[in-house]
């Protein structure tokens, strides 16, 4: 196909139940624009991958496969078919293969969208959250971003928009490898580097309409990202993706917010668990001093919760290290919660980090 104005990049695997509505709804678009469709299977061993040749052997303009010969994850999968020279449309949109778009007209508008105003990298939408049976989950982002222009420091302030939810300009044509460090920091989450990628080239609009369907899934035995990888894993995974992220940005982006938010939760999880080897895993990551504070949090957490058991094991694990000067820190973080509580401004938790 020539002059192709939006490459769609649907990632799939083991995605049998639910493939062919993703097909049928990017299918069902209707453009004064040719579009194209990479079908990026990640080496599925149910029946995803013959579900795609049926549907190309339909549409063999429109749909061209690509699957890995081996399970890489879908950051590599990405990378590989940047690598590849697939991406040739002018405007790139992803679809995850369990999720689908809604309206005849999604792609139509996004790409007007972006055609009229090129200050704007990307625009996104709103999309229905369901579970796996089905039911209404409300939707993905909030009302307060909606028919706004959105930036970095939005997102380094806790907001978001839905990445896999929009249409963006194609970086990808003139940068080539230079994000591929970014990807190959996790093994499949990307929207969050995306973000950042995408926004080094301009703000976001998010338009206050809703075209598509996230099908949230976290059940176990399921093959999606949530119902294969524990919370634990996800939360080191939000550190490791954060920390490569200020590394390649050589400081532009402070995260450190984010990994202290991330590095507390994992502490708390360890201790509420009463799991000392994971107690153990989670202190090698995270240096001494910024443990210490953390410690003290979830030991004033665990006290006001008369949680009795884990204040217990706290103190029998802690280490002769993290003893020394943690009453002194205990005391100022609960001074710091009764002055919040007097005042009634509390920190924002949500924040992810900032723009130095």
């Amino acid at each position: 196909m020539e002059n192709v104005k939006v490459t769609v990049w649907l990632s799939t695997y083991n995605q049998e139940p639910y493939v062919a509505q993703a097909l049928d709804s990017i299918l069902m678009q209707k453009t004064d624009f040719p579009f194209e469709i990479i079908a990026a299977d990640d080496c599925s061993t149910d029946r995803t991958q013959e579900i795609i040749l049926d549907y190309q052997k339909r549409y063999p303009d429109m749909i061209i496969p690509y699957f890995t010969p081996e399970n890489i994850g879908g950051c590599r999968k990405l990378t590989n078919c940047i690598d590849a020279g697939l991406f040739r449309g002018e405007y790139l949109s992803y679809l995850e293969g369990d999720d689908y778009w809604l309206g005849e007209d999604r792609l139509q508008t996004l790409a007007d969208f972006l055609d009229a105003h090129p200050e704007y990298s990307r625009v996104s939408h709103r999309r229905k959250v369901i579970d796996e049976n089905g039911t209404d989950k409300g939707y993905d982002i909030p009302e307060s971003v909606l028919g706004k222009s959105f930036t970095i420091e939005n997102f380094l302030a806790g907001e978001n928009y839905s990445d896999f939810g929009s249409v963006f300009r194609n970086y990808y044509k003139k940068c080539g490898s230079k994000y591929h460090a970014l990807f190959w920091a996790s093994r499949n989450v990307l929207d969050f580097q995306d973000m950042f990628i995408t926004q080094d080239f301009g703000p976001v609009y998010v338009l206050n309409a809703v075209y598509g369907v996230y099908r949230s899934r976290s059940s176990a035995g399921g093959t999606n990202y949530n119902s294969i990888t524990s919370l634990a894993k996800r939360r080191r995974d939000s550190i490791s993706i954060a920390q490569t992220v200020e590394r390649f940005y050589q400081g532009k982006y402070d995260l450190s917010p984010l990994i202290r938010r991330d590095r507390f939760r994992l502490l708390e999880q360890a201790v509420s668990a009463q799991d000392e080897a994971e107690l153990n895993r989670v202190r090698e990551d995270i240096p001494l001093a910024q443990r210490k504070e953390l410690l003290a949090e979830v030991l004033y957490l665990a006290q006001r919760g008369k949680r009795n058991v884990e204040v217990s094991f706290l103190r029998q694990h802690l280490l002769p290290e993290e003893k020394k000067g943690l009453m002194a820190l205990l005391a100022a973080y609960t001074a710091q919660r009764v002055k919040s509580k007097l005042t009634g401004i509390r920190p924002d938790e949500r924040l992810r980090g900032y723009v130095r």
